[in-house]
C-alpha cells in the first residue's frame, strides 16, 4: 500500500520555509561557533596556562635541543649550508617584506620594522622540523642547519626592530596607526590656561 505523497505541496513548503529560515539558522549557527570570553574561558585559561609555559614549552624545547647536533657546525660544508641559509632567509622574508611594505608606502624605516618583525621563524618552525625529523623527510645536519637558523632569525627580529624604532625617535618620529608621525602629534595636549583664570598658589 503506497501512502500518498504531496510533493508539490511540500517541495513549496520546503522552499517558502527554508529559504526564510535559512538565514537565521546560518546567523545562529555563525553565533555559536565564535569562540566566547567568559568565566568558564578564564579559569580553563587559568589552569592550563601554567602547564603549557613551566611544563610543556620547556620540555619541546629540551627535545629540539637533544635533536640538534651543534658539533655538526664544525664541519666545513655544515657551516658553509648554515651561513648560505640565513643569508637566504633574511633576504626571502626581511627584505621582500621589507621592499611590499615600501612600496605600498610606508617609509623606510617602518618597512624595515616590518620586515624585521615578520623575519622572526617561531615556535611552529621548530616543530615542522621536528616532525620531518621523525618522519625520516630530513636529515640531522639539515635539520640542525633549520634549527639555528629558526633561533637566530627569531631572536635577532626584537633587537633589529629596536634600532628602526630608535632611529625614527632620533629624527623626532615614532611609529603610530598612521605610520611615521612626529612625537608632538602623539603626545596628549595639555590644556592651556588662560590670562583670565587665576594662580592658586
Amino acid at each position: 500500500m503506497r501512502l500518498p505523497c504531496r510533493t508539490g505541496a511540500s517541495a513549496e513548503s520546503m522552499s517558502s520555509g527554508g529559504a526564510s529560515s535559512s538565514a537565521p539558522e546560518r546567523e545562529s549557527l555563525r553565533f555559536r561557533s565564535r569562540p566566547r570570553s567568559g568565566e568558564l574561558l578564564n579559569r580553563i585559561r587559568a589552569r592550563f596556562e601554567p602547564l603549557v609555559g613551566y611544563l610543556l614549552l620547556p620540555a619541546f624545547f629540551i627535545y629540539t635541543g637533544l635533536n640538534t647536533e651543534l658539533s655538526l657546525i664544525l664541519e666545513p660544508e655544515v657551516l658553509l649550508m648554515s651561513v648560505v641559509v640565513l643569508v637566504v632567509s633574511f633576504v626571502g622574508k626581511f627584505g621582500a617584506v621589507g621592499l611590499v611594505a615600501r612600496s605600498q608606502g610606508m617609509g623606510w624605516r617602518e618597512a624595515g620594522a616590518m620586515g624585521a618583525l615578520a623575519n622572526a621563524r617561531g615556535l611552529m618552525e621548530l616543530v615542522l622540523l621536528n616532525v620531518g625529523l621523525s618522519a625520516g623527510l630530513i636529515t640531522t645536519e639539515l635539520y640542525t642547519v633549520l634549527a639555528i637558523m629558526t633561533t637566530v632569525t627569531t631572536f635577532v627580529a626584537t633587537p633589529l626592530q629596536r634600532i628602526f624604532e630608535r632611529s625614527a625617535w632620533k629624527n623626532g618620529m615614532v611609529f603610530g596607526p598612521g605610520g611615521e608621525e612626529p612625537k608632538e602629534a602623539t603626545a596628549p595636549e595639555r590644556p592651556q590656561r588662560s590670562s583670565a583664570d587665576p594662580v592658586r598658589r
